[in-house]
């Protein structure tokens, strides 16, 4: 478990940047070391020449090691010495010695922005799968809408669907702002959300509906038939098939997922989802049954009081897929899923029977108790997380700034909440905004695939997204430093070149 240590907040941003990227005459570049030595480079971090005489920065724990395989190589290595030459007969050199020179700084500043500037943009294979599999999920949820309208009416269905659309756009407000440290794309999201209340419900209905008639046909009990498919088939069969939309969504769009904060999210947007075709099922019936006022009834305990019991339980599911990810690689947590649904199981269980046990309004109450303190564990929870997702970035940033590729002022700001804030302040002083923000989404992204690359080991598609990542950064930053200079924001005499 990675510890977030205290860092010092107060810094000057057209500093950081002035520090970061100053080129000392005769050599240099903008990522500078620590005085005193010679860092060795990170893990597949093509090695730089530096300045010297940056102060000692703040801790950030041992650095990581991982599995490196043989043939990967840095970038520009120190001077050496050539061999010596083959002497000719009269024992006389047949050339003068020479010695092989490095790369110089500039050059490899103008190599790695040059490689930005000509990348080929390639078709992003997981946007398109993303963005198909919407219109796909989208008509399955229209099945089911069309289920209930020839069942229960157009309109009941319009007017309680749109109750039941409320309590879903609270739940993905919150989880976009949760969301915010290291965002997902917006289709994963969408993805999530369209699986719990298309794929997820129907199959969980038609399963739940057997069940309810064996166990009909077992107790020769209507009440008891439905208590027992309450309680013991619906844990089952609804954690599993939306745990298995998860699971889907780690395999498929593992790149965009970094850990258990990610599998939270994505298992509340499905549980969300889930509630939403749920809720419209129940208050359907509800009115059928007993009118209005138990609609009304149905709609403060399962859409205000209960709002996030599906979220919560599937959840769980995400969060453990999402830990043992980031701890141990893909294939472990996909194996995880045998297990992972375990814990949403059990509080579903625990939900439904508590519901089904307690009656009248002392037994609401004591439910809503429950679910309160339930609920509560689960932000405090959430909280916690997205804290340690700030503290391992800037763990993993700090790898890089004790090797000399970010300055420690830089890691302050890249990997803290008042950082990244007073950052973008900074760049909108110059309508550099929008840089500044995709300089701080690839430090994330560089700090989650160094991450994985401690997970999953030295493999090449790992050591290619860190290359990508460092030179995007590196092109970002010279593109801050040179709209700070024309705007008169940083000092003329800053930055690359003489």
């Amino acid at each position: 478990m990675w510890q977030q240590q205290p860092v010092q907040q107060s810094y000057e941003v057209p500093k950081l940047f002035e520090t970061g990227l100053r080129r000392v005459q005769g050599g240099g570049t903008g990522l500078r070391r620590r005085a005193g030595a010679q860092p060795q480079q990170p893990p597949s971090v093509p090695r730089g020449p530096g300045t010297t005489g940056q102060p000692q920065g703040p801790g950030y724990g041992g650095q990581q090691q991982f599995a490196q395989p043989q043939g990967v190589s840095g970038g520009p290595r120190p001077r050496r010495q050539a061999p010596a030459p083959a002497l000719d007969q009269w024992g006389q050199p047949v050339t003068q010695p020479q010695q092989i020179q490095p790369e110089s700084a500039w050059g490899t500043q103008l190599r790695r922005i040059e490689a930005v500037n000509n990348e080929v943009r390639t078709v992003n294979w997981r946007a398109v799968i993303g963005w198909l599999m919407v219109p796909v999920l989208l008509l399955v949820l229209a099945a089911s809408f069309l289920l209930y309208a020839l069942t229960f009416g157009v309109l009941g269905t319009a007017f309680y669907g749109t109750v039941a659309f409320c309590s879903l756009v609270v739940i993905i407000l919150v989880m976009f702002l949760v969301d915010m440290w290291h965002p997902m794309p917006v289709y994963m999201k969408i993805i999530a959300v369209l699986w719990g209340a298309g794929v997820s419900t129907m199959i969980a209905g038609i399963l739940n509906s057997v069940f309810g008639e064996f166990a009909y046909a077992y107790f020769l009990d209507e009440q008891t038939a439905h208590a027992a498919t309450a309680m013991f088939s619906a844990p089952v069969t609804e954690e599993l098939l939306k745990g298995l939309g998860v699971a889907l969504i780690f395999l498929v769009f593992r790149k965009h997922i970094t850990g258990p904060l990610d599998g939270i999210i994505i298992g509340a947007l499905v549980g969300g989802g889930f509630a939403f075709v749920e809720n419209i099922q129940y208050y359907l019936r509800a009115a059928e049954a007993g009118g209005v006022q138990a609609a009304t009834m149905l709609i403060v305990v399962r859409g205000v009081l209960g709002i996030w019991g599906h979220c919560v339980f599937t959840s769980m599911t995400g969060m453990v897929i999402g830990l043992i990810d980031r701890r141990f690689g893909l294939v472990p947590a996909i194996l995880s899923f045998l297990v992972a649904p375990l814990p949403a199981m059990f509080l579903h269980f625990m939900w439904n029977f508590s519901s089904t046990l307690l009656g009248g309004f002392g037994g609401l109450v004591l439910l809503a108790i429950g679910w309160f303190v339930m609920f509560t564990i689960w932000f405090i929870l959430i909280a916690v997380l997205i804290r340690l997702e700030s503290g391992l970035t800037r763990a993993r940033l700090g790898d890089y700034a004790n090797q000399g590729w970010l300055t420690h002022d830089e890691v302050t700001m890249l990997a803290t909440w008042s950082g990244r804030r007073e950052g973008r302040r900074w760049a909108a002083t110059f309508n550099a905004k929008p840089t500044m923000k995709k300089f701080i989404r690839q430090a994330a992204e560089l700090a989650f695939t160094r991450q994985r690359l401690l997970a999953d080991g030295a493999k090449p598609r790992h050591l290619e997204a860190e290359q990508y990542f460092l030179n995007h950064m590196e092109a970002n930053r010279a593109n801050l430093l040179s709209q700070a200079r024309q705007a008169g924001v940083v000092p003329q005499g800053v930055g690359y070149g003489r």
